[in-house]
């Protein structure tokens, strides 16, 4: 009669082994799911804000409201607080609102959550060494060529040439990169200019880890749908999706 052996030491490796893969695998894959439903809820409310343009034009005979003032009604103050300080909550006090804020107010869809991690580790670089603690409320921004700003261009919709190329919201880091912008996000108005002298679109979508500086933005388009865009696609890529007239600037 044998008698029966225990489980030996290569057995017990060989199973916490496989435990610690099928761990890896489960937390990489929640993980995965994590930033996918991120980038799905910052789509959606790319498309409700889209939705509110159009309502927005719709009321107002074909126009756009003021690239500037669109959501804070006293515009560009100076402020680059705003989008991340609790003081300038227009849902706590719409009298700050502007002119799409009533298309907008009973929504819950103005911050991407990957937008609020990714402010919260980089901090706002255009905000003056400003102690204000970063909690982003709002994390979009409208076409600066849009509206009747400082930089008008195009008042109407129908004014608007190649409506699928255009795009009239987006995002933005909160930090420069070389060669690609001089301004951080800081008034929720997108101004895209050739040789990356203003503003272009954000990079921290589908990026790899660390790696920040090389993903993508989500865009709503004047047509109405919502895509990725890349301000490393090609030279001046934030512009060429923002000019709105055949005739370059």
């Amino acid at each position: 009669m044998h008698k029966r052996k225990g489980i030996g030491l290569i057995e017990v490796l060989v199973a916490v082994s496989i435990f610690a893969l099928l761990v890896s695998l489960m937390t990489f894959s929640a993980g995965t799911v994590r930033r996918k439903a991120k980038q799905l809820i910052c789509r959606s409310n790319l498309r409700q804000y889209s939705l509110a343009a159009r309502m927005y034009v719709d009321n107002n005979e074909g126009h756009y409201p003021d690239a500037e003032k669109w959501l804070f009604k006293e515009g560009a103050t100076g402020n680059p607080n705003r989008w991340h300080d609790k003081q300038f909550d227009i849902g706590k006090n719409n009298s700050l609102g502007g002119a799409l804020w009533p298309c907008l107010a009973a929504k819950n869809v103005h911050v991407c959550p990957t937008f609020k991690t990714i402010a919260k580790l980089k901090g706002c670089q255009y905000c003056n060494d400003s102690i204000i603690k970063i909690e982003p409320q709002y994390s979009y921004s409208m076409n600066a060529y849009l509206g009747v700003g400082n930089h008008k261009k195009i008042e109407t919709e129908d004014m608007v040439k190649k409506t699928h190329k255009i795009f009239l919201f987006s995002e933005e880091n909160t930090w420069v990169i070389d060669g690609l912008n001089k301004t951080p996000f800081n008034d929720n108005s997108l101004l895209a200019t050739k040789n990356g002298q203003n503003n272009c679109f954000a990079t921290f979508h589908e990026a790899k880890i660390g790696e920040t500086n090389k993903g993508y933005a989500y865009a709503a388009f004047v047509d109405g749908r919502v895509d990725r865009v890349c301000a490393w696609d090609k030279q001046d890529a934030s512009y060429q999706l923002a000019w709105p007239l055949e005739k370059e600037n």
